[in-house]
């Protein structure tokens, strides 16, 4: 994360929780603040557990509760969120706002764009079959 990005991303963003050490972004998203995923010293791809867990990828808009996933410029998923309200007052250009923990610096609702993390989004929603 560079600091001018994250100052810049902070102000824009609503503090919803202080930081803890108990989950990360990942952990909030698919473990329900219970842990981090992956564990200290792990690897996981994020996709694949997306997938496991009957997650597929949203075509379109997002809708409240789909998991925004930010991907690097190597094409892993870095950073995981809900999507936690889709403003369409501009049809033309929703505004998608999301809610996800920032490392050590709390949870946040923010626009899908203002985040320390890669600009890159995918959308992923749970299938029931």
């Amino acid at each position: 994360m560079k600091s001018d990005h994250v100052r810049l991303s902070v102000a824009a963003a609503d503090r919803l929780q202080p930081p803890t050490g108990r989950y990360n972004c990942h952990g909030l998203v698919f473990a329900a603040r219970r842990a981090n995923i992956p564990a200290a010293g792990d690897d996981i791809d994020i996709a694949r557990l997306l997938r496991a867990d009957g997650y597929e990828r949203v075509i379109g808009l997002p809708r409240p509760g789909d998991v925004a996933a930010y991907v690097d410029t190597r094409g892993d998923i870095e950073h995981t969120g809900f999507v936690s309200a889709v403003d369409k007052q501009f049809e033309s250009a929703p505004i998608v706002h999301v809610w996800s923990a920032w490392g050590g610096l709390g949870e946040f609702r923010h626009r899908v764009d203002q985040t320390p993390y890669s600009t890159s989004v995918q959308y992923w929603r749970i299938v029931c079959r």
